[in-house]
């Protein structure tokens, strides 16, 4: 595993969702201004985790098939406590209710899937501000 990002450098971004579609078209509209790396199984992100780590940022569906995104959180934070704070989670707008009540507390970071490009860029850089300071101290 390589070390942290270099103070200067793009910002290391994994965004996880089970719709290739969404994944390619955030992909395309992120890689201008970040390092982006896609992951449509909730079950591989370990792995990516691990090959390709660290990232500065993990946007997560928060509904998927397989692991909702609250369940790939406390997955992930299990094995890599310093990804707590990384996350920003996204919808479309189709949640459970046990969904709706992660989605809905103060201390998670979260986008709607539905933003135009320019605020989705703007809100995570927003957040991308939040963290970079940490994942790059020496």
């Amino acid at each position: 595993m390589s070390g942290p990002p270099v103070v200067g450098s793009k910002s290391k971004i994994l965004i996880v969702d089970d719709d290739p579609n969404f994944l390619a078209a955030i992909g395309r509209m992120l890689r201008g201004d970040h390092v982006v790396s896609t992951e449509v199984l909730a079950s591989a992100v370990c792995q990516r985790l691990h090959a390709e780590g660290p990232f500065d940022l993990i946007l997560c569906d928060l509904h998927m098939p397989q692991v909702d995104g609250p369940g790939l959180h406390r997955l992930i934070c299990e094995q890599f406590p310093h990804y707590r704070s990384r996350f920003v989670f996204f919808t479309g707008g189709l949640v459970t209710q046990a969904e709706m009540g992660f989605w809905s507390r103060p201390d998670v970071p979260r986008v709607w899937k539905h933003l135009r490009p320019d605020l989705m860029r703007q809100r995570i850089a927003e957040h991308v501000a939040r963290v970079a300071p940490v994942a790059r101290a020496g």
